[in-house]
Order: C-alpha cells, then sequence, then structure tokens
C-alpha cells in the first residue's frame, strides 16, 4: 500500500487533526516514486531499516523528481510554463526534505529557490545547507542516497551564494 496521498493543494502539504504534517504527493510524483521503487524490486531490506528506506527512497524519488522539473524549465521559453515547472520542483524538493532529512535536499531547495527568484528564501536555505551539513552524520543509508553527489562541491557553491548575496 502506498503511504502518501495524492495532493489537490499546490504544495502538498496538510495538517492532519492532531495538528501533524501530512505530505501527500501529486500523480506524476507517485509515478516518479513508483519507478524508482521498481529499481528494487526483488530485493529486500531489513526490517529494522524498511521504513527509514522507504522514506530515503520516496525522498530520493522526489529530488530526481524535482530536478526533471528544474531541467525542463530550461527549454522552455514560456515564462508560465517555466514558472509551474520550477514551483513543481520545489514542491517535490521540500517533500522530500521532509520525508527523509538530508542536508543536500535544503541545497537543492535554495537552488530552485534562487532560479524562481526568491532570493530571501534561497539565502536561507544555502544557511540551512551550510549549518546542517557541518553536523551532519551520514549512516550507510543515507551513504546510499548521496553516492552520486558532491557534497563538497554543493558546500563550496552554497557558501559563495551566501558570500555574494
Amino acid at each position: 500500500m502506498w503511504p502518501f496521498r495524492r495532493s489537490n493543494n499546490k504544495l502538498g502539504f496538510t495538517r492532519d487533526r492532531e495538528g501533524n504534517l501530512t505530505v501527500e504527493l501529486t500523480t506524476d510524483e507517485q509515478a516518479e516514486a513508483r519507478k524508482t521503487f521498481q529499481m528494487f524490486e526483488g530485493y529486500s531490506v531489513h526490517k529494522s531499516v524498511a521504513e527509514i528506506f522507504e522514506r530515503g527512497l520516496t525522498a530520493f524519488a522526489l529530488a530526481n523528481y524535482a530536478k526533471s522539473q528544474a531541467i525542463a524549465s530550461q527549454f522552455t521559453s514560456n515564462t508560465v510554463e517555466t514558472q509551474g515547472l520550477l514551483e513543481k520542483a520545489v514542491a517535490a524538493i521540500l517533500k522530500a526534505c521532509s520525508i527523509h532529512e538530508l542536508p543536500i535536499y535544503l541545497y537543492d531547495s535554495g537552488c530552485l529557490f534562487e532560479m524562481l527568484g526568491k532570493g530571501q528564501a534561497a539565502t536561507d536555505m544555502f544557511h540551512n545547507f551550510v549549518r546542517s551539513q557541518a553536523v551532519f552524520e551520514p549512516t550507510q543509508l543515507n551513504e546510499l542516497f548521496l553516492r552520486n553527489r558532491d557534497i563538497d562541491e554543493a558546500v563550496r557553491d552554497a557558501r559563495a551564494k551566501l558570500r555574494m548575496g
């Protein structure tokens, strides 16, 4: 059973009756997550890490979806379409941040906010990223999700952007 609901609101965050934050995935985000989970069909993980693996894999899929939307935004000359694609990317990466808290997702969100022209939000995310990354101790499972990311370069870039801003 899929653990996240489909979203009708713009960002996909709601609160339940107790005030807890819930994440709702759009149809496109769910499709990306299903595609990512299919790569692991036939594999099993120990029950002690199953939930964190599921969350991490979902966040990984959302980060990939955000990246694809950001790339697509670069290939359209329609300002409204570009804005819409970047807003989808921001929503997806913020969901990734809330589902599986990897500092690199803060960096990604800063970059996306920067692309949207939201300078203060970008600056805030870059600050949060640099602070969080400085104390971050990745688990073996986190290292799996970070394998193709250059964290040192992201830190250098975020610090450079903070000095410029």
